[in-house]
């Protein structure tokens, strides 16, 4: 017995049959034919489908061993977990140079300011970067239009960004190049989703992502690495991110980009002119580790509630989005969207009833989507306290502080 991949590039996702070996090459020459008739793939793969299926269970019927299952095939190597598997349409990009991390190798052994222990440690480091390559991926999921369309569906009044950025997916589909998304500043009131919907774009490309909270940042080295000697001090989450990760192409959230803090010579924003200029971020140098890489390809999402605190020479590198706060409709779709994450969050979806309208009108009342998503937590807790698998009214109620409500109500 073998395993037979009977996928096709025209397939979203990927089957796999148990056949006699002799099989085997039937099943892949049927596939290969594939690449000829991309207008029938479906049926080509289900009439492969049935006719291995077909001898299987006649070659079963014939043999003395019927009764027994089939031999359990040699171990394959471990597959890659899910949330790091590399999307169909991913393009392979460059990322650092080999003959850097070489030169950097062969010097390690000639410094004279590292004792032996440090330089195993620097060249063992080296060593594992050549092992990964130059490359890396950067990712365009099959599904990409799917994933944006329900986005647009939870969070309707990001309409615009979810429009830009679906049109930097067709363009890369289109021409088979690296998606490359410009800096996108979403501008808004308070607890409208921002940092959600930055987020939730990282989900739907399947990117890790890294949220840099400008508001308590004190330091440059957050992106680009401490500037001490590099085995002391600590890699910037670019370099992490990138030349240590999978993708070149994570979400990173530049929150509270309004909020910086003024009249500090180490301003984290000083940091920004350069990673946000794709002329100057392909040849990044991380200040650690005194090693260029590319960080052109990083999708980078700023929010702010306030565009004129947000200095003029950073505000010329974003595309603009001014973000409102949902009206009546929206905001019950929002509504249904929080609840879903939450209970997702807590592991309850298959143990929870779906909430009633009533209880999503409720929640939809109470504001934007930080506020939703505090008080259903909490309003979970309770039903459970409860002894309830659903949520009522007071549950959300219970949950509003005392003079907390009543604006919100009539907001809408």
């Amino acid at each position: 017995m073998v395993d037979v991949d009977v996928s096709s590039g025209w397939l979203d996702g990927t089957s796999t049959l148990w056949v006699p070996q002799r099989l085997a090459a039937q099943v892949n020459e049927a596939r290969r034919l594939l690449r000829f008739h991309p207008t029938q793939s479906d049926a080509w793969v289900q009439a492969c489908v049935r006719k291995a299926e077909s001898i299987e269970a006649d070659a079963d019927a014939a043999s003395p061993a019927a009764a027994s299952p089939p031999p359990a095939p040699a171990p394959a190597p471990a597959a890659p977990p899910p949330a790091r598997a590399r999307p169909r349409h991913a393009r392979k990009v460059f990322v650092i140079a080999r003959d850097q991390l070489e030169q950097r190798l062969a010097d390690t052994g000639k410094r004279v300011n590292l004792t032996s222990a440090e330089k195993k440690t620097e060249a063992k480091l080296i060593e594992s970067l050549i092992a990964l390559g130059e490359h890396r991926w950067v990712a365009l999921p099959v599904r990409w239009r799917h994933g944006l369309a329900a986005l647009r569906e939870r969070m309707p009044n990001f309409t615009s960004v979810i429009a830009r950025i679906e049109a930097a997916c067709a363009i890369a589909e289109r021409t088979r190049t690296a998606l490359r998304l410009p800096p996108q500043l979403l501008v808004g009131p308070p607890g409208v989703g921002k940092t959600h919907f930055a987020l939730a774009v990282a989900q739907v490309l399947g990117v890790p992502h890294f949220v840099h909270a400008l508001e308590s940042a004190e330091t440059v080295s957050t992106l680009t690495g401490s500037d001490k000697h590099w085995w002391q001090s600590e890699p910037g989450q670019l370099w992490r991110l990138i030349v240590l990760g999978e993708f070149a192409n994570p979400v990173i959230v530049l929150d509270e980009l309004d909020k910086s803090s003024r009249g500090n010579q180490y301003r984290p924003t000083n940091a920004l002119h350069a990673v946000l200029e794709p002329a100057t971020a392909s040849t990044l140098r991380d200040k650690s580790t005194d090693l260029c890489f590319d960080a052109s390809y990083v999708i980078y999402m700023g929010t702010c509630n306030e565009l004129g605190n947000v200095e003029a020479s950073l505000r010329s590198r974003f595309e603009i989005h001014l973000i409102d706060e949902p009206g009546p409709r929206e905001s019950v779709a929002i509504a249904r969207s929080i609840v879903q994450q939450v209970l997702a969050e807590l592991k309850l979806v298959r143990h929870f009833k779906r909430p009633s309208g009533e209880v999503v009108q409720q929640l939809a009342l109470l504001g934007g989507p930080r506020r939703m998503h505090k008080v259903l937590h909490a309003a979970v807790g309770r039903a459970l306290l409860a002894g309830r698998d659903e949520l009522i009214v007071v549950d959300l109620l219970d949950g509003i502080a005392p003079g907390t409500g009543a604006g919100h109500h009539t907001r809408h």
